[in-house]
């Protein structure tokens, strides 16, 4: 199969959300022209996703993906258009679409054009002028052999849904399609998802084994007891780095909160581009925290992400990773794990855009009761089986396999209320610094005296400022686990070496990532 790259962003360089392949369909022949040429039936599968604007509409089921070269976005080269979905009210399923391919008078030297019309078809139930033609162009480049196709980099729908339909257009550049054309061979546009399969039953440790398989459970990997391992504390932060929050960041990591070993303690930092100040971001790598990816824009509303669809998660994610690569010199290999803004998972297509692009982690998915109960914490766990709703709390979720792709839940805290919270910022707390520090002591408790699963502080800096203590009452725990030699403070993918490779307090210098 042949790469699309040329559509995508440059930061990208991933395929779309579709493919092209050259599978012969046997249901469709070629059909004869009133000249007598022949003209070639192709398919085209239609796979997407329903768009925010129709969300709400529950009649919208089957989704029709239209390409408009007349709506633009800043992001948008001026030759390249938006993949726009439009909704088809008709079916409770998609559907096999036909299209008729009939060559354009319009050559050039460099240049050749068709047409691409959908075939008329009495069992479907089309409205009147339904029918939509799509011009595929064919240009020669002799530096490359790729398909490419020129929807807009980041596929968001855009622009006038009515009026998309009067510029329906893709742009594909090589030789190699006009080849599968003169060959009469069927192009199928098909989703990155589909490759994932669907898992019935549960995980079993019978086949899901360490170090790249774990079942979702409570249970300490390695079948150690809780006395014999670390505790390890996940701090981390979400958004952008800027000059805003720098000044809480010198005093949480001045040197001072060490671990055992005697190294500093580390962070990882999910940096979002709407406003971050790379050479910052640059000075937390050189520090030696974490850097991962929390989308480029970081927008809104929530409800966008449930929605965004394959490419939409590709551009914000893959095109965060390159920035970050760009800007501040993290290297591609070490920005390996996201986090979804507003912790709005996706479904498949964040998981399959995930593992399509080699993402060793995420950390988006909430999980926990709604209420202290005293149940052990959820270790972290592969996505070998979809979760199910109590693991993954806030939809849509995974609903396919992807196989060694880890997830670090978000363990529910919970308030001096006894209420539960996502993430500390929205907890009800205590007054002052002692009102934060015993919060945090509280939550932390819950996991060092039961299984010893990671302890996650997931928070983002303008806690900081919302409230008097919050900033000291973190910088007092920190201090305090000075005291206990089992407790150690690490990144989210230093936990994950841990997990994979679990090994005895006694042995943990064998680890090699939490030597300094």
């Amino acid at each position: 199969m042949n790469a699309v790259q040329e559509s995508l962003p440059k930061t990208t360089n991933k395929l779309p959300w579709w493919s092209l392949s050259t599978e012969r369909d046997t249901n469709t022949s070629p059909t004869q022209q009133k000249d007598g040429t022949e003209r070639k039936q192709i398919s085209f599968y239609r796979r997407a996703f329903l768009p925010r604007q129709f969300a709400h509409r529950p009649n919208y089921q089957t989704r029709t993906p239209i390409f408009d070269k007349d709506a633009q976005s800043s992001d948008h080269r001026e030759d390249k258009g938006t993949l726009l979905y439009k909704p088809n009210e008709h079916f409770s399923k998609p559907k096999e679409r036909s299209f008729e391919l009939h060559k354009s008078n319009s050559d050039s030297e460099n240049e050749r054009r068709f047409s691409l019309h959908r075939v008329s078809n009495p069992s479907r139930n089309d409205s009147p002028g339904e029918d939509r033609k799509f011009a595929l162009h064919k240009a020669l480049n002799s530096k490359t052999n790729q398909y490419s196709a020129a929807a807009a980099a980041d596929r968001r729908p855009s622009g006038a849904f009515s009026a998309a339909a009067s510029s329906d257009q893709i742009i594909i550049h090589t030789e190699e399609l006009a080849k599968d054309i003169d060959d009469k061979k069927n192009i199928e546009i098909q989703s990155p998802i589909e490759k994932y399969e669907y898992k019935n039953g549960k995980c079993s440790s019978s086949w899901c084994k360490l170090p790249d398989c774990r079942c979702i459970g409570s249970d300490i990997p390695g079948e150690l007891d809780a006395k014999d391992i670390p505790q390890m504390v996940m701090l981390t932060f979400d958004d952008s780095i800027n000059s805003q929050n720098m000044g809480y960041y010198r005093t949480l990591f001045n040197g001072t909160a060490k671990n055992p070993n005697g190294c500093p303690i580390k962070a990882t930092f999910f940096v979002s581009g709407d406003n971050s100040d790379y050479d910052m971001v640059r000075k937390m790598y050189k520090n030696g925290h974490e850097i991962a990816s929390h989308t480029l824009s970081h927008r809104s509303p929530t409800t966008w992400w449930a929605d965004a669809g394959f490419d939409n998660w590709e551009h914000e994610i893959v095109g965060m990773k390159q920035r970050l690569n760009e800007k501040s010199g993290v290297p591609l290999k070490e920005i390996t794990g996201m986090r979804a803004p507003f912790l709005q998972v996706g479904g498949d297509a964040q998981y399959a855009m995930l593992k399509e692009n080699k993402f060793r982690y995420d950390t988006s998915m909430v999980t926990g009761y709604l209420y202290d109960n005293k149940e052990p914490p959820t270790w972290p766990f592969t996505l070998d089986t979809p979760p199910d709703s109590k693991t993954c709390s806030l939809t849509p979720c995974p609903t396919r396999s992807y196989p060694g792709l880890w997830e670090v839940p978000l363990i529910r805290w919970y308030g001096s209320n006894r209420m539960a919270c996502a993430m500390p910022d929205a907890c009800t707390i205590g007054v002052g610094t002692k009102g934060s520090y015993k919060f945090i002591e509280d939550n932390f408790m819950r996991h060092y005296t039961t299984n010893r699963a990671p302890f996650g502080i997931f928070i983002h800096a303008s806690w900081f400022g919302r409230k008097d203590g919050n900033l000291q009452g973190l910088v007092e725990f920190l201090a305090s686990l000075a005291d206990k030699k089992d407790v150690w403070v690490v990144t989210v993918s230093q936990a994950l070496d841990w997990i994979q490779k679990p090994v005895r307090l006694s042995a943990i210098n064998a680890i090699e990532s939490w030597s300094c």
